[in-house]
């Protein structure tokens, strides 16, 4: 087992949507992505355009005493003799919410009663990591990676924003690990003795890993069942109030839905665990929902016959990951909603029923 800082080089036999990648992404947004801690650098991706296999390293750092702050960023770390730098990241608290591209300096160090410590632990550092597509196609793959060169005795330190679906999943892939969830968003803690693992790059997925982990949880959570023929010809997801992409015209794509079913199921990711979601994906044939992670749930079910996402614009994730595990996937194109209190792409919107129907006959 490693006792230090390491590096592990891990083959990726399958891709999806790199050439895209590549084509889409100038510098600046290259940057942001593939900087640290992803080290995967823009130039490097001509040559995995034009290859059939390729591989990533993944570091994997040894932090025996110091400071983090775990953000949408991922985690900044500070030395122990560096405590001081640290409370310029201690984030603005108001009406309970954290804000979270809002920071306040203090005058004073890291103050113990704000700071969480984890300790002996695996950390997955990540852009978006309480993220569920973000979190299964990038963190997960890493700890599968990386957790058999350490010690069993370490835990895994799992970011979460109060839903159960990170938890729940890590714990199908812990290799009898135990798995303790922090809040992913401006926290402060102190790490002593842990290792700090990189994610896999965005947009590129180890399919096995993934495959062999959704099994894993199916036959964990469901037994037998979780292959057996779908109840629902459509299951309609709903983002959950206070989410943002909120469908207008909602009530009148369950009225077409109707026209073709009277097997319907509507679910709320907001008053649902994941369990309870995943077996509602694996009962229907075909998932309706505006863009958005919980699309990613559909890569559990075993007798989907596809997806169809309704948004303002086309968007690779989590379209790609739901494409490259075998399922189809229809994009509807939805106009944002004339003043809308939210814009761009948090806003609400509006599907012409029309293009559903379409889409319907082509999955049909």
């Amino acid at each position: 087992m490693k006792s230090d800082s390491f590096e592990i080089n891990y083959p990726i036999t399958n891709r999806n949507q790199v050439n895209d990648l590549y084509s889409t992404l100038d510098s600046k947004h290259a940057a942001k992505y593939f900087g640290s801690p992803r080290q995967l650098r823009v130039d490097q991706l001509k040559s995995i355009c034009s290859s059939s296999a390729f591989s990533v390293n993944i570091k994997v750092q040894y932090i025996k005493e110091g400071f983090g702050f775990f953000s949408n960023n991922g985690m900044t770390f500070f030395e122990k003799k560096d405590a001081c730098k640290v409370s310029e990241f201690v984030p603005e608290i108001s009406t309970g919410n954290l804000l979270c591209n809002q920071l306040i300096p203090i005058s004073i160090a890291p103050d113990p009663r704000v700071c969480k410590n984890i300790q002996r632990s695996i950390i997955v550092s990540s852009r978006n990591a309480t993220n569920l597509y973000h979190y299964i196609s990038e963190i997960i793959p890493s700890l599968e990676i990386c957790s058999p060169h350490i010690s069993r005795s370490y835990s895994i330190s799992i970011p979460t924003l109060g839903i159960d679906c990170n938890p729940a999943i890590a714990k199908q892939v812990s290799l009898d690990r135990e798995v303790l969830p922090y809040n992913g968003r401006q926290t402060l803690a102190r790490i002593r003795d842990c290792y700090v693992i990189q994610s896999i790059p965005p947009r590129i997925y180890s399919r096995d890993i993934i495959s062999g982990f959704v099994e894993k949880y199916n036959k964990s959570n469901f037994g037998k069942e979780y292959a057996r023929p779908p109840f629902f010809d459509f299951l309609y997801v709903q983002r959950g109030g206070g989410r943002g992409r909120q469908l207008v015209n909602e009530s009148s794509l369950l009225e077409l839905l109707g026209q073709y079913s009277r097997n319907i199921a509507v679910l709320d990711t907001g008053s649902t665990t994941f369990r309870q979601q995943v077996d509602l994906f694996n009962k229907s044939r075909l998932i309706i929902s505006t863009h958005g992670a919980q699309l990613t749930t559909s890569i559990f079910s075993s007798s989907i016959r596809g997806v169809i996402g309704l948004w303002n614009s086309k968007h690779e994730t989590p379209s790609s990951l739901i494409k490259t595990m075998g399922i189809k996937y229809w994009h509807v194109v939805s106009q944002q909603e004339d003043g809308s209190d939210s814009v761009g792409h948090w806003a609400n919107h509006v599907v012409d029923l029309q293009k559903v129907k379409d889409a319907i006959h082509s999955a049909l």
